[in-house]
């Protein structure tokens, strides 16, 4: 893999600062929840309960989002500098979809590297003729948000495995459901390469 770094364009600051916005929403969404819900199961209604109520919501916002997360997002949006991840596939295997789950997409790339590409965004990429010949994803370099990939000319799929291949609880594990895109380590990539050998 190769990196490089590069101002972010107007599209991936919007989708950078998204992230800001989602979870005030959440934060709003809880504290009317929560609100609604205690006065319903309490029946209190007096002014000091409410304010006591809302102080505590806004002092757990404080101290989740004022830390790691929310901290790195606000960092890069003030750099606004993302890195570019640039991937060129030596070996591509295919899964096809299990149920709802999208395809797969097992890269190696002509470094040794293993990236495991998959989840429902991959229709989307497949749209565009995924795999391609060089694949360049841009990503936050703090909050490691991946805020778009850069499509080239189609490649070939070199071997296509049928569905469940790779189990749902191994995908679980390797953090698929999080993120569509994950570089595997070492250790990663000896428990994906067990779960497709009978496929191989």
């Amino acid at each position: 893999m190769r990196y490089c770094h590069r101002l972010m364009s107007d599209d991936e600051y919007r989708e950078l600062k998204s992230y800001q916005k989602y979870s005030f929403k959440v934060l709003i969404f809880s504290v009317v929840l929560f609100y609604i819900s205690l006065n319903y199961l309490i029946g209190y209604k007096q002014s000091f309960f409410n304010i006591f109520l809302i102080g505590i919501v806004v002092f757990i916002y404080q101290v989740y989002y004022e830390s790691d997360f929310y901290m790195r997002v606000k960092r890069d949006l003030r750099s606004a500098v993302v890195k570019v991840i640039t991937i060129i596939p030596k070996y591509v295997i295919k899964i096809e979809e299990s149920e709802d789950e999208g395809v797969s997409f097992i890269i190696e790339d002509i470094d040794g590297d293993i990236i495991l590409f998959s989840g429902q965004e991959m229709r989307w990429y497949e749209y565009m003729e995924f795999p391609w010949v060089e694949i360049k994803i841009v990503r936050s370099l703090e909050s490691d948000i991946d805020l778009g990939v850069v499509d080239d000319e189609p490649r070939e799929i070199d071997k296509t495995l049928p569905p469940y291949s790779i189990s749902h609880k191994v995908l679980k594990e390797l953090g698929a459901f999080k993120k569509d895109i994950l570089f595997l380590s070492d250790e990663q990539k000896e428990i994906v390469y067990r779960e497709i050998e009978a496929h191989l």
